[in-house]
C-alpha cells in the first residue's frame, strides 16, 4: 500500500452521525426504528460480516434447505431519500469516548453524536480436548452454515452438543435432511424454558422422530488424522465414559455477550454491557441493546427482548425519556413438529416462592403448566398446544407485578 493510501486511512472522517455497531436483527431493527421516528436522521451502521444484513434466526432453515439465501435478507428497502450508510465487512476495533470517535479495522475514524452497541453475542465454546478438531463446527453465522454444507462433509452421523432451543432446532432440521442425530445435553432439554415434565415429553417426541438424546456432559472430542494429517473428530466421550461415534460435531452450547469493545473503552460491564432503564451505558452518549446488553442483572438471549429494547432506545437516542422495565421471556420451538412454548417474567430456575398448576391430557400429547407467585401469573409452559395466543400470554406475564 502506498504512503498516500496509508495516510488516507488515518484521516479523521468529519461526518457526524448516529452510529450503530452491529448489523444483525437487533442492529437493523433499531435502524428502522430511528428512521421511523426521524426519517432524515444521519445514521451509519457497521457490520463485521462480509454479507449484507441477514436474519440470524433463520440459519437453521437455511442449513436444512427450507429457505434460500434470498429469504434471509434482513434489511428491507429504506425510505428515500435517507442519510444511511451501511458498512459491511467492517469491524470496529476501538471506541474513543473522549473524542466521540470509533475506529474501524481499516484505520478509519468517524465521529458520532450517539453510539449504539448492538454487537450481539459469540458462541460459547467449551474448553474440552479436541474442540478445535476438523469436523467440529460452531453455529452462529452464514460462514458456519457454509462450513456444514461443504461438499467434503459426509454428515451421516451428527452429534449436537447442547439441548437448548438452538440445539433442538438444529437436531430436528438435520434429522429432516436425513442425518442420524444425537443430542448430548447435561440436564433436561430446553432447561431455561421447560419444567421437568414438559422436557420429558419433548424427549419422547424427539425419540419418536429418530433423534437420540443422551444426558451427560461431553468430556472430550476424540479424533484421528485425515489424509492431510489434520485431526478430525470421529466421536464424543462423556464424563461417564460413554463414547458416541460421529462424522461431525455441531456446537449449540450457549452464547457469551460480545463485550470486548465496551471493556476496551472502560464501560461498565457484568455478564453483558450494563445499561440503565433508558438503555444507556455508563456513558450517557452510548446505548446498548440486544444480546450484548445487561439490564438489572439480566442478559436476554432471545430476539424478542432485543426488539423491545430497540424501540425504546431509538426514542431515547433521539431525545426521548422512555423507560425500559424488562421483558417477558417468550420462547417458541420451531421446526420440531410439536408445539412447545414458554413465557416467563423470570427464568424458571430463578423464581422463588413459585407454585405450579399443571394439566396433562390422557394421551400425553398435551401438557400445560402455569407458574404462580403470590397469586400472580409469572410463567406458562405448553407442549402440544397453546391455551392462549402467544401475545395474550406475554401481556399477562408482562403486566403482573
Amino acid at each position: 500500500m502506498c504512503n498516500a493510501m496509508k495516510q488516507g486511512r488515518s484521516l479523521l472522517t468529519q461526518e457526524k452521525s448516529i452510529i450503530i455497531i452491529g448489523s444483525g436483527p437487533v442492529g437493523t431493527r433499531i435502524l428502522r426504528d430511528l428512521l421511523r421516528i426521524r426519517p432524515e436522521a444521519a445514521v451509519t451502521i457497521y457490520g463485521d460480516e462480509p454479507w449484507e444484513p441477514y436474519d440470524r434466526v433463520k440459519l437453521v432453515s437455511l442449513l436444512c434447505g427450507d429457505l434460500s439465501w434470498a429469504d434471509l435478507t434482513n434489511l428491507p428497502p429504506l425510505p428515500k431519500p435517507n442519510n444511511v450508510t451501511l458498512k459491511s465487512s467492517n469491524r470496529i476495533v476501538a471506541i474513543d469516548r473522549d473524542n466521540r470517535q470509533i475506529t474501524d479495522s481499516f484505520g478509519d475514524r468517524q465521529t458520532y453524536t450517539k453510539l449504539i452497541l448492538a454487537t450481539g453475542s459469540n458462541p460459547w465454546i467449551p474448553s474440552i480436548p479436541g474442540i478445535n478438531f476438523s469436523g467440529v463446527h460452531a453455529f452462529r453465522n452464514v460462514g458456519d452454515v457454509r462450513g456444514l454444507l461443504d461438499k467434503s462433509y459426509k454428515g451421516q452421523r451428527v452429534i449436537v452438543l447442547g439441548g437448548g432451543l438452538l440445539g433442538v432446532e438444529l437436531a430436528c432440521g438435520l434429522q429432516k435432511k436425513g442425518q442420524q442425530v444425537t443430542v448430548v445435553v447435561s440436564d433436561r432439554l430446553l432447561g431455561r424454558q421447560l419444567d421437568d415434565r414438559a422436557a420429558e415429553l419433548l424427549n419422547k417426541h424427539l425419540h419418536s422422530l429418530g433423534i437420540e438424546v443422551i444426558f451427560g456432559r461431553a468430556s472430550e472430542i476424540l479424533g484421528s488424522p485425515n489424509k492431510e494429517g489434520k485431526m478430525t473428530a470421529h466421536s464424543v466421550q462423556t464424563f461417564s465414559k460413554q463414547i458416541i461415534a460421529c462424522d461431525c460435531v455441531v456446537l449449540a452450547t450457549g452464547i457469551m455477550p460480545a463485550t470486548d469493545l465496551a471493556l476496551g473503552c472502560g464501560l461498565a460491564t457484568g455478564r453483558g454491557i450494563k445499561v440503565n432503564n433508558y438503555l444507556q451505558t455508563s456513558d450517557p452518549l452510548i446505548y446498548a441493546v440486544g444480546e450484548c446488553a445487561e439490564h438489572r442483572g439480566r442478559v436476554y438471549g432471545l430476539i424478542g427482548p432485543g426488539f423491545e429494547q430497540s424501540d425504546i432506545a431509538a426514542q431515547n437516542v433521539l431525545g426521548g425519556r422512555v423507560k425500559y422495565s424488562g421483558s417477558a421471556v417468550v420462547a417458541q420451538l420451531k421446526g420440531a413438529d410439536i408445539a412447545a412454548f414458554s413465557c416467563a417474567r423470570e427464568e424458571l430456575e430463578n423464581q422463588m416462592e413459585t407454585r405450579s398448576i399443571s394439566y396433562e391430557s390422557r394421551d400425553h400429547t398435551q401438557y400445560r403448566s402455569l407458574q404462580l407467585n403470590k397469586g400472580h401469573l409469572t410463567g406458562v409452559v405448553c407442549i402440544g398446544g397453546y391455551p392462549l395466543k402467544v401475545g395474550q400470554i406475554k401481556k399477562l406475564t408482562a403486566h403482573n407485578p
